[in-house]
This record gives structure tokens, C-alpha cells and sequence, in this order.
């Protein structure tokens, strides 16, 4: 998104959903997740949800399951590129995400002091 103006997305509810839908159908195509009960309580947290000058979304969250009696929590992370959402090498971590968060943040003139957190998580199922 280099030299464009991107606005603010994170109240955008619809997109936030439909990025958590298509991480969950890409974490069932990896076998990562396999049943509903792996779905209960997921939550989303964006580090950042932007809107180009287009109109397109540019974003990075993360997705975490709960931990489960024989499951421990698992957290996967997500970013779009050109249109496409990915799955973030395993490597990527939390530091990583809040460092990535604070810079757009930086770039697009987000003050995280006066952002309310609430609306960058959500429960999905």
C-alpha cells in the first residue's frame, strides 16, 4: 500500500467476519482445525485492517483457539497480500504482530492511544 492513502477499517464488522470465515476454511484445507468443537470461542484480533484508496481491505490478525482439555491453545497468524490472505510462516510471533501493528499505526496515523481495543477482537462462534 506504499504511496496510497488507506483509511481506518477496523469497524468494518462484514470484513472482519469474512476474514475470520476464510482463515478458518484455510485452517481446515491444512488440517490445522478439524471439527466444530475446535470452532467454539475463536477469537480474532486484528493488527491492523486498512482500506486502500480502491476500496481494497489490506490486513494482519491472528485467530486463536481455545485451549481444549487434550488441546493446548493454538494461535495462527494471517496477513493479505495482493488480494490474497496467507497463512504467516510459524516463526512469526506475538512481538512480531506488535511490531508490525505499531508501525502501521505509525504510517497511517492510527493513534493507538485514543484507539479502543474492543474493537480490534472479536468472537467468532
Amino acid at each position: 500500500m506504499e504511496n496510497e492513502t488507506a483509511t481506518n477499517g477496523i469497524m468494518r464488522k462484514d470484513l472482519k467476519e469474512s476474514f475470520g470465515d476464510f482463515a478458518i476454511a484455510l485452517l481446515r484445507n491444512y488440517n490445522f482445525i478439524s471439527s466444530s468443537k475446535d470452532l467454539r470461542h475463536v477469537v480474532v484480533e486484528f493488527g491492523f485492517l486498512l482500506i486502500d484508496s480502491l476500496g481494497r481491505p489490506e490486513t494482519m490478525f491472528k485467530l486463536t483457539i481455545p485451549k481444549k482439555l487434550f488441546h493446548p491453545q493454538r494461535t495462527f497468524y494471517f496477513g493479505t497480500q495482493d488480494g490474497k490472505l496467507l497463512l504467516l510462516n510459524e516463526k512469526f510471533t506475538e512481538e512480531t504482530f506488535r511490531a508490525i501493528q505499531n508501525d502501521m499505526f505509525i504510517t497511517h496515523g492510527i493513534d493507538a492511544d485514543t484507539e479502543d481495543p474492543r474493537n480490534y477482537i472479536m468472537e467468532l462462534y
